[in-house]
């Protein structure tokens, strides 16, 4: 952040409800005391006058500083410098305090020097102990490699910084006073004092320590390095943090080798006739594959085999084409890093943005295969094909391999989609060919069923509606003839009864009609009551 910038913010905050200095409260009159404010309470801008020896200023002028005694140390906001102040200059401070990101700062208010002192004494740390809240902003001595250097001023880095190894992690180191690169730094076993200061990881989920020297004169080189690091003598892959004497105490290594494949854009498998393992670049530019390269690069354990960190090369001469090795994928595991031939049946794939993963078994088991620039879909499931790649050997962690040594599975990294040939197409009669030519079995089957289903419920609907047609003839014809048979007995009826009752008033003196008609008189009275109605 410009200085101006930080000034203007320390103004804001200045006038936007911090209330000034009040001499009736007691001032706090040491370092430990102001780190001691509980961060509720810094807020309320306590007083403090503090003397002490400014240990770290990021410029001139204007800018925050640390500020040390014999108690410990704090940072200051920041404020005008007079042009005797910087590090190593003893003032007499009154600020007020304030919340920080980390822990309780001051906002300066005014400040005198007292003259020039020796810097306080650098407490010797490890990396672990920088996290401690008692280190922060004090002046510490960190001793380790040197990794790189970069000067960067496009990227807002206007000073020399380094990456310092110390014990298996990584520290940032900020040279602040110092302007131009210095390569001849990097291999270099070196003694560092600075202000320990803590800020926000790249990943912005918490804050890693950071060492802020001033000058060149702030570093001290206990094991210079190579001059000509390509001149160390040549280590076979195989040996690498194998052999005590082979990059030892985490300096760099000469190996050579053909690159074998292309990892991402700053990483590539390199290859000799013991073995493969995976080189990290820093800066260089990728070599192309099949190159013959000597690197020199600082080793570090990976997940299941060792890689090169930090790493340069340069073309060689000489070195003979890779042969990738036959194998299967339980031998492949004793391969890591190698260039390998596998055979065997596709069983999944997957479509990434960057290429296709194919899931492959063998005889032996199942691995996956990563074939960059390349469709899922160029090879159908149960396709026998033969791939050639890289084998990465995948791992949970290095502790586990430490006690088992048993990865978790193996990635075969193919160069392109020419390393990935067909041996026999997939057969028709495959699992989904089954499960589709079945789904179509069982489709037609209801299709069918589900035909006579409707066929037969127009049937029985149709034969309902014959059956209720035939009822309603039936009654029609039922009702007609009981009709007719009703109008058949009443004229009957109506006949029978007018023949009898003229029988009845015959005259009785014809003896020979009488005689005649008796018979149809008893007829009719057999049959008929008097009243005409029938008998029973």
């Amino acid at each position: 952040m410009h200085p101006l910038i930080r000034l203007c913010l320390s103004a804001v905050l200045g006038c936007t409800g911090a209330p000034p200095l009040r001499s009736l409260e007691p001032a706090l009159t040491n370092a430990a005391a102001v780190t001691a404010v509980a961060a509720d309470l810094a807020g309320t801008h306590q007083p403090a006058k503090i003397e002490g020896v400014v240990t770290f200023s990021w410029h001139q002028g204007t800018s925050e500083f640390t500020l040390q005694d014999e108690t410990g140390a704090v940072w200051v906001s920041p404020v005008f410098l007079p042009p005797q102040f910087g590090v190593g200059t003893r003032i007499a401070l009154e600020a007020r305090t304030e919340a920080g990101a980390i822990g309780t700062i001051l906002l300066a208010e005014n400040l005198r020097v007292l003259g020039h002192a020796p810097l306080p004494a650098a407490r010797p740390a490890s990396y672990e102990e920088l996290f401690s809240d008692a280190l922060h902003a004090l002046r510490v001595e960190v001793s380790g490699v040197v990794r790189g250097q970069r000067v960067n001023p496009e990227a807002g880095l206007g000073w020399l910084a380094l990456e310092l190894a110390t014990g298996s992690r990584r520290l940032t180191v900020h040279v602040t006073h110092e302007l131009s690169g210095h390569p001849e730094l990097v291999d270099a076993r070196v003694r560092i004092r600075g202000v320990n200061l803590r800020a926000l990881g790249r990943s912005q989920n918490g804050f890693l320590p950071v060492l802020n020297a001033h000058s060149l004169d702030d570093i001290t080189v206990l094991d210079p390095p190579v001059p000509r690091p390509f001149e160390l003598p040549l280590v076979p892959l195989a040996r690498v943090m194998r052999d005590p004497a082979s990059g030892g105490a985490g300096r760099r290594i000469h190996v050579q080798g053909i690159v074998s494949a292309l990892r991402s854009q700053h990483a590539f498998f390199l290859q000799d006739s013991t073995r493969g393992l995976e080189v990290i670049l820093r800066d260089a530019p990728l070599p192309a594959v099949g190159d013959s390269v000597q690197v020199v690069g600082f080793p570090e354990a990976g997940p299941f085999s060792p890689t090169l960190q930090d790493a340069d090369w340069h073309p060689s001469v000489g070195g003979q084409s890779l042969q990738p090795l036959p194998t299967n994928s339980s031998q492949a595991l004793r391969h890591d890093g190698r260039l390998l031939s596998l055979s065997g049946r596709v069983v999944a794939c997957a479509q990434g943005t960057d290429g296709a993963t194919w899931t492959i078994e063998d005889s032996a088991g199942a691995f996956r295969v990563s074939v960059p620039n390349s469709q899922a879909s160029a090879f159908a499931l149960g396709s026998e094909v033969k791939i050639t790649g890289v084998c990465s050997v995948e791992a949970s962690d290095w502790e586990s391999l430490v006690t088992r040594r048993e990865p978790t599975g193996l990635t075969l990294l193919a160069r392109d989609a020419r390393d990935v040939a067909l041996l026999q197409h997939a057969p028709f009669w495959t699992r989904k060919n089954m499960v589709n030519a079945l789904g179509l079995l069982c489709l037609g089957a209801a299709t069918v069923q589900g035909f006579l289903w409707i066929r037969a419920r127009r049937r029985i609907k149709e034969l309902s509606r014959s059956q209720e047609e035939a009822q309603a003839l039936f009654r029609a014809v039922l009702g007609e003839r009981t009709r007719m048979a009703r109008e058949i007995h009443d004229t009957l009826a109506q006949g029978f009864t007018a023949i009898s009752a003229q029988l009845e008033v015959l005259p009785g003196d014809d003896n020979f009609v009488v005689i005649q008609l008796q018979p149809a008189a008893r007829i009719t009275g057999r049959v008929f009551n008097p009243d005409g109605t029938p008998k029973p």
